[in-house]
């Protein structure tokens, strides 16, 4: 299957269109269509279209499989940071609840004491 390249102006080709279609589907060769001496097109065999489309399709994949494991990382990342993060403040809280019950306790004391002292001044 050796694959050849030729090049063919677009003026020519029109003229010749079957031939090219037959020399690409048969004779598995590449027509570089050209206009005014740069290449504007190419007639490729069907098999070398699929190829190349399997390529892409490949590298697509490869390219959101790697873009899935950024994100996966990232959002591992972020998982993480956002449990510490939490800890951190339920540990706050723990602590605000904590000194709220010792503030609660030291009002108590604190009327507790004024009562009896009350007690105490109206005895004597």
């Amino acid at each position: 299957m050796a694959q050849a390249n030729s090049n063919i102006s677009t003026k020519e080709a029109r003229g010749q269109l079957s031939q090219v279609i037959s020399r690409a589907a048969f004779a598995k060769e590449r027509i570089v269509l050209t206009r005014h001496g740069k290449a504007v097109a190419a007639v490729v065999p069907l098999e070398d279209l699929k190829l190349r489309e399997e390529l892409a399709d490949h590298i697509d994949i490869e390219d959101a499989r790697a873009v899935l494991i950024a994100a996966c990382r990232c959002v591992r990342f972020v998982e993480r940071r956002s449990m510490t993060a939490a800890r951190r403040s339920q540990t706050a809280s723990q602590q605000d609840v904590v000194g709220r019950r010792q503030m609660k306790f030291a009002i108590k004391m604190r009327r507790k004491g004024e009562r009896n002292l009350g007690k105490r001044l109206k005895k004597s």
